[in-house]
């Protein structure tokens, strides 16, 4: 019978025989992958896929270029690609130009920058995502769930939290929430504010500028009991009162005096920003409001000046055209501002960051 100490040792020398484990192969980086997504699949897509998918009739070549396994597999040919070789890569040479039996697409040779984009795609290792479709359909909308979700509800009352001694110093809805979340943590509200102090509030948050000593005074000693919705009046009747106001309307439609040199879409922006100002100070009802900085060109009856409020969709970063700049990156810059557009009205209006739609398909 072995010996202990010999079954170990024969153990252990197996163990030390034995081949070590494959180390896997790291997978393609995020950022590679997410070059494929952004910039190789949609050229796929749009320049092969008419002659190299599953819903082509022939497949060209045998090649089909919709799933990942069939990309790296090739065609009639031979393997379509070499990661991390452009030169080597059938793909490559196809889409240059340079064989005169081997040419595609067959009826006219892609533009230089889309041929850069698989150039550079293979020379990182032609990264590819799990084998799935490439042109996977898009998921179908269930609109009747998603009018469901929580933040596209309405609004709906709720019962003030009224508290036993609350009910005194509470004059408002707001009031009963705030004394109840004081009493909750054992605190009392703060006394009244005097007369002095209570304009100056007022006009801060009014105007945005502290009163003058005249109004100040005339407020202190005014006895009559509509003292402060007189007052209320005065300020809102003030030119400062859009000036002050407007600021936080134009932070929402990016807004800026000036801008980089290159950058014209600014040179009337004051325009927009001085209609914004008077439809505060108009109290131009919101909806109204709304509608002219989206479509004022499109509204009957709308004396020419009205237009100005089309500003709002004016002011993109992006809103910019060198006629200098190749016809495919001019595509690429308006499309670009057409998107910072959709973003901006999504986050004005319905508080909603629509950017990310461009890349992600969910909720």
């Amino acid at each position: 019978m072995l010996s202990i100490r010999l079954n170990l040792a024969l153990v252990v020398l197996s163990l030390g025989l034995s081949p070590l484990p494959a180390t896997a192969a790291p997978g393609p980086s995020a950022k590679d992958l997410e070059f494929f997504e952004k910039r190789v699949r949609p050229l796929l897509i749009r320049r092969c896929h008419k002659c190299h998918s599953d819903k082509s009739k022939p497949i060209a070549g045998g090649l089909k270029l919709d799933r990942s396994a069939a990309i790296r597999r090739g065609g009639d040919s031979g393997a379509a690609i070499a990661p991390g070789r452009p030169n080597a890569s059938l793909l490559i040479e196809a889409v240059r130009y340079t064989n005169a039996d081997l040419q595609m697409p067959p009826r006219s040779k892609l533009p230089a920058s889309e041929i850069a984009i698989l150039v550079e795609w293979v020379r990182r290792g032609a990264a590819l995502p799990k084998d799935r479709p490439l042109d996977k359909p898009r998921p179908t909308r269930d609109l009747k769930t998603a009018r469901n979700f929580w933040s596209f509800q309405p609004l709906k009352p709720t019962s003030s939290t009224r508290t036993p001694r609350g009910d005194a110093w509470a004059r408002t809805r707001t009031d009963h929430f705030v004394h109840a979340r004081l009493e909750q943590h054992r605190l009392v509200p703060s006394g009244e504010a005097d007369r002095r102090t209570l304009v100056r509030r007022l006009s801060f948050d009014l105007l945005g500028l502290p009163p003058t000593s005249a109004q100040a005074d005339r407020f202190v000693t005014d006895t009559r009991p509509d003292a402060y919705e007189r007052l209320v009046d005065t300020f809102l009747a003030n030119p400062h009162h859009g000036e002050h106001w407007a600021r936080d309307w134009l932070d929402l439609a990016r807004y800026s005096d000036t801008t980089a040199s290159w950058l014209k879409s600014t040179a009337g922006a004051w325009r927009y920003r001085d209609w914004v100002v008077e439809a505060i100070n108009a109290d131009l009802p919101f909806d109204e409001f709304v509608r002219r900085q989206l479509a004022a060109d499109q509204l009957d009856g709308l004396p020419i000046e009205q237009r100005r409020a089309l500003g709002f969709l004016g002011l993109s970063p992006t809103y910019w055209k060198e006629p200098r700049l190749a016809p495919g990156l001019i595509k690429v810059v308006v499309a670009e501002e057409w998107e910072e557009r959709i973003d901006t009205i999504g986050r004005t209006f319905l508080g909603l960051t629509l950017a990310c739609a461009r890349c992600h398909d969910h909720k």
